[in-house]
Parts: C-alpha cells; sequence; structure tokens
C-alpha cells in the first residue's frame, strides 16, 4: 500500500458543517431558524442511491423546512457528473466519494477549491455482480471467469472502476486488456444494460445490485462482508462537496443542511423507522419493491455514520494511486482533510 503522504493537496479544504457552525455566531439548535429569512440550496443526487438516503429522509420528514431551507435536487448518473456540476455553478453541494474528490481537486484551484462539508461512510454496500457465474467456484476463479466480457462501472475512471480493477488484478487479469469496462451510472442505466445483456457484470451499490441478482446475478465480491481483496475494506467513504468560495457564501445554508442531515442519520439509524424510511426512499426507487428496501435499510442502514473514517479514506486514496488516477504527491493524509475545527468529524 503506498504510504499517504502530508503534502500535496494541503489546499483540499476540508471542513465539517459542525466546524462551520463553530465558525459562526448564535448557530442555534434544530429547527432554530430564528425567524429569519428562508435560504436555498441546489443539492445534486444520484436516483435514489445509498448516499442519497439522508437528504430523502431530511426532506420528506421536514428536517429542512425545520430549519428555513429550501432544497432542489438534482440527479446524476454518476459521481464524476455531480462533481463536474458542484464545478460548474449548477448545483451548490453533492455528495461525492473520496476519489473522485481527490481526482477533481488536482485541477480546481483558486476559487474552485474542493471543499468537503458534511461526511457520510457507507460500509460495505459496493458489489461485484454478475451474470453465469459458477457460484461453487473460489473468488479467483470467479473474478477469472470475466476476461473476455463487458463490466458495467459508474462512469470512466470513477471509484468504481478502480475497484473492480483491483479485483481483476488479483485474479491475475489485466483490466485494460482483458476486459471491457462501459459507463453505465448507478441506476435505471445500469439495470438497463444488464437487462439487455450490454454488461455482463457490474459494480454496483446497494440496494440497485438487488435488482440484478433478482435477474440471476451473482454477488462475485462484496467489499462489505469479504476481506480476501487487501485495500479494499473499509472502502465507502463519502461527504457533501462544494468549493471553498461557495462554502463561504453558502456557511448558514450549509449548516442548516448539516443539522438536517444529522438527524436523518438518527432516524435512519433506528430499528422501529425501517418501514417509515423504506416507503420515504421507494418513492425515489419505485424500481425496488418496498421490501427489498426495508431488507437493504435493516442490513445497511445502521452502517451509515456521519464520520470521516481514515483508513477508508486511505484506502481509497492508495487505489487512485494503484491505477494511476493519482500520484502519491496529490494526496493529503486524513489530518490534512479535515479543517482543525472538525477534528470531531474524524471516526475514532
Amino acid at each position: 500500500m503506498t504510504d499517504i503522504p502530508r503534502r500535496g493537496l494541503g489546499r483540499l479544504l476540508t471542513i465539517g458543517l459542525t466546524a462551520v457552525c463553530l465558525a459562526l455566531s448564535g448557530c442555534g439548535s434544530a429547527g432554530d431558524s430564528g425567524g429569519g429569512s428562508r435560504e436555498s440550496l441546489r443539492v445534486g443526487s444520484f436516483f435514489g442511491n445509498m448516499v442519497d438516503l439522508p437528504a430523502m429522509v431530511a426532506d420528506k420528514m421536514g428536517y429542512f423546512a425545520d430549519e428555513g431551507l429550501d432544497v432542489t435536487f438534482t440527479d446524476f448518473a454518476s459521481a464524476p457528473d455531480g462533481m463536474a456540476a458542484v464545478l460548474g455553478g449548477s448545483i451548490d453541494v453533492a455528495p461525492n466519494n473520496t476519489l473522485t474528490q481527490l481526482v477533481a481537486a488536482k485541477k480546481a484551484t483558486g476559487s474552485n477549491k474542493l471543499s468537503q462539508v458534511w461526511p457520510i461512510q457507507m460500509i460495505g454496500n459496493w458489489q461485484l455482480v454478475g451474470r453465469d457465474i459458477d457460484a461453487s467456484q473460489d473468488l479467483k476463479s470467479k473474478l477469472a471467469s470475466l476476461k473476455g466480457r463487458t463490466i458495467g462501472v459508474p462512469a470512466i475512471g470513477s471509484n468504481g472502476q478502480a475497484a473492480a480493477e483491483m479485483m481483476l488484478e488479483y485474479a491475475g487479469l489485466n483490466p485494460g486488456k482483458d476486459v471491457t469496462f462501459l459507463a453505465v451510472g448507478l441506476g435505471p442505466q445500469a439495470l438497463s444494460a444488464f437487462s439487455s445483456k450490454r454488461i455482463d457484470a457490474v459494480m454496483g451499490t446497494q440496494p440497485i445490485t438487488s435488482l440484478f441478482t433478482d435477474q440471476g446475478a451473482q454477488i462475485i465480491y462484496d467489499i462489505g462482508s469479504q476481506t480476501e481483496i487487501p485495500g479494499l475494506s473499509p472502502f465507502h467513504m463519502s461527504s457533501y462537496t462544494t468549493t471553498l468560495k461557495r462554502a463561504d457564501e453558502k456557511a448558514s445554508a450549509l449548516e442548516k443542511m448539516s443539522r438536517a442531515l444529522d438527524r436523518a442519520l438518527e432516524y435512519i439509524r433506528d430499528p422501529k423507522n425501517e418501514d417509515s424510511v423504506a416507503d420515504i426512499w421507494s418513492a425515489k426507487l419505485s424500481t425496488v419493491s418496498k421490501a427489498g428496501l426495508k431488507q437493504v435499510v435493516k442490513v445497511y442502514g445502521r452502517t451509515l455514520t456521519g464520520r470521516f473514517d481514515c483508513q477508508a479514506l486511505a484506502n481509497q486514496a492508495n487505489l487512485g494511486v494503484k491505477v494511476g488516477q493519482l500520484t502519491a504527491a496529490d494526496v493529503p493524509d486524513c489530518q490534512a482533510m479535515v479543517w482543525p475545527g472538525a477534528k470531531s468529524y474524524i471516526a475514532k
């Protein structure tokens, strides 16, 4: 594993929204909008992907409204698309995985320097699934059977593709020669590509991957429950990301968003709310049954945390170095990514 130096993207500033609150006077408690004017925020989302779940719950349960915050959502097919929209200014903030942020940060300078504004870690909802896989084979044989086939990934150059490449290399394959990668996003486009047999396997997240297994696909590798491949677990560290300039301009609105999302996480993690959360989710993701979504909430909902996991960050960064998306000099260590006032967001 490549060591992560304390240099390079020092200008990549991570601001936990609790820290933004500390920088402001009179942040108040949840629901304390102080009778002031309402604020607006344009937020990216990914067709009901699990990373969207806290925002969906916060919206439906009125947590944003309680904060005096009007939120509009725009769907994107992949994390790089959402990042491009943030940098282009068509939205204010979007959830993105750490690797996408680090790759984008290489070119994001000046007022476009990136700022992580609310962390969310999803443990173990990334899976590689494929059709015509012999379930009796060992892991390396299953992965080797993908030679000559087409694998769907969220986007070319995404962290999903990088993780798939690491899996293939574990089985002795050359990802650049032995398979074909096709960008299929994280939602309906991926399902359509699999159903029409344009792809033979897909690197995706729950609950979408459950739709592939419903169509006979086998889970080849589950990052959350399998540990054979070094450097992939823990893997998925995400955060809501914007530019530093916009974080300064929207500090009050982002603080309100943080409080609302914190409340939503508490609601999702409470087992007695599984049915309610599944109802909220199914309104956005009707392609998955409510029963299927409830099962995902039951298994994975309690793993959602509003914390920066330094090991997950390191694994994603080192993965980017391994597949050539980053150099070691591009990557700060965990402490360098977190603004000093947001140390409480780092998982112990």
